[in-house]
């Protein structure tokens, strides 16, 4: 099937037979279906030479013009992927980072794998090597638990399925070329997030797609719940022995004879504090800041930020934002 010219498809787009490529969010509920019309709209319309093209604007645009050279080193499947991942963003499409950092990081492959590995020579080479390796590891395993943490938080908000849950960690992992090394610090993170919510009731709700998460990480949940139980089980004792304890020394207490009463006439005035007219409620305030950051965090973020804003100790900034976190929109 041969590909119209230039000029035929900008009079495409100006009818408006083309896809609106700079309405396209990957925000957006309906993303999924009109991302992937929008690419096939590009498969069928635009050729290899300006797929090139607009490759090549989208890397310097991004001002990673060393990567260019490597473009045409990309066997024809990848290429043509990229070529329309780039053509989308070109005309505005706000994608996943993901999606702009799988063009960065599959031209880095590229080059890597041509690059000549240079013999290390010295300590201070090795250091320097290892220093460098670290920081990019570090930087991968960043990028990876800011993305899984964001996806946790649109299952949360209804805005991803539960059952999407693996295959969007999966996309995450190899979109970010994540190694061993930062699978390994990722179970161990999102271990510790899954038993943090067993024990803790008020994010109860974060339970089922920590686990998908770690499940998709190759970690193992049972382990973690079993340690969940083991833990709770000892919390038990131990507050069993406290309140036994404490039973015993309210008895002896009530055993001992007691010292005769002295009738003390004294008067107990309290005075609430009033208000200042026009000063904000604690409710309203409340309320604002949910509405302002709703959208860039979740129920219990919201706390962290009520409670450093308003002074609130962690029980009260907890129950107020319970109280107004389904009631107030974005």
């Amino acid at each position: 099937m041969q590909k119209m010219t230039a000029t035929d498809r900008k009079v495409r787009e100006l009818r408006g037979d083309a896809p609106n490529f700079g309405a396209l969010n990957h925000m957006a509920q309906e993303f999924s279906i009109q991302y992937v019309k929008a690419l096939n709209w590009v498969h069928y319309n635009v050729d290899e030479a300006e797929l090139k093209a607009e490759l090549v604007k989208c890397l310097q645009d991004r001002k990673a013009d060393q990567l260019v050279p490597y473009v045409t080193d990309l066997d024809g499947v990848t290429f043509s992927t990229l070529g329309k991942i780039a053509y989308c963003i070109n005309r505005g499409a706000e994608l996943a980072p993901q999606s702009v950092l799988r063009i960065r990081n599959t031209l880095e492959r590229v080059r890597d794998a041509q690059t000549p590995v240079t013999a290390v020579t010295t300590a201070s080479d090795m250091l320097e090597q290892d220093q460098t390796a670290a920081g990019r590891v570090n930087e991968i395993y960043k990028a990876c638990y800011s993305r899984l943490d964001n996806l946790k938080a649109r299952v949360l908000a209804g805005k991803c399925e539960l059952a999407d849950i693996k295959d969007q960690v999966r996309a995450i992992l190899d979109a970010q070329g994540a190694k061993a090394q930062v699978r390994k610090r990722l179970v161990e993170h999102y271990a510790q997030n899954l038993n943090e919510a067993l024990a803790d009731k008020t994010i109860k709700s974060w339970v089922k797609p920590l686990q998908e998460i770690l499940e998709a990480l190759g970690g193992d949940v049972q382990a973690v719940k079993q340690k969940a139980k083991k833990v709770a089980a000892k919390a038990k004792v131990v507050t069993t022995k406290v309140k036994a304890k404490a039973k015993a020394v309210k008895d002896t207490k009530a055993k001992a004879p007691k010292a005769p009463k002295v009738k003390v006439d004294t008067k107990v005035i309290t005075i609430k504090p009033k208000r200042v007219e026009g000063a904000p409620t604690v409710a309203s305030q409340v309320r604002e800041l949910i509405r302002v950051n709703k959208r860039n965090t979740d129920e219990k973020g919201m706390t962290e930020i009520v409670i450093k804003q308003l002074g609130l100790t962690k029980e009260r900034g907890r129950s107020v934002v319970k109280a107004f976190w389904n009631k107030v929109e974005a």
